[in-house]
């Protein structure tokens, strides 16, 4: 079997009440500063990462990847460049960097492009042109393609 096939997932379906989603979604809260003490359970960032990973894309281009910066010299070498997280580098238990793809990359007849449509998702030439067609006059129109705005989570 080709190891970049998209496998069928039998999930269960999730069982949330209105008021339930309402709920969390409401509770969305910006943390400013960190206890170096606390701890965020593996097991719980493990499933934080999974959501992050399975949060859907535009088209599923998936542009970003995700980094884990656990060694603390890299956190500190980092924050000349990330002025809103001194606080996080410093005490947050464990600190993601997004990086985007460039609009060039999501452009057809790029390589990370035909990767994902050809390889991965294993579409056929009819709908890479459909894709190609609908998605490129978006590009050249001058609209932002931002990876990140893609992710919801």
């Amino acid at each position: 079997m080709n190891p970049n096939a998209i496998a069928t997932v039998h999930a269960e379906k999730p069982n949330f009440s209105p008021a339930g989603v309402l709920g969390a979604l409401k509770y969305r809260y910006a943390t400013k500063k960190f206890d170096p003490n606390a701890k965020i359970p593996q097991e719980t960032f493990d499933a934080l990462l999974e959501a992050a990973r399975l949060a859907p894309t535009s088209m599923g281009f998936e542009p970003w990847k995700m980094i884990v910066l656990t060694d603390m010299e890299v956190r500190q070498k980092l924050k000349p460049f990330a002025w809103g997280a001194q606080n996080p580098l410093d005490n947050a238990s464990h600190f993601i960097v997004f990086i985007a793809n460039k609009r060039v990359d999501v452009t057809f007849g790029s390589a990370y492009l035909d990767h994902v449509l050809k390889e991965i998702h294993q579409i056929p030439d009819k709908v890479y042109d459909f894709f190609q067609e609908a998605y490129n006059p978006v590009l050249h129109e001058g609209l932002q393609h931002d990876g990140i705005r893609t992710c919801r989570l």
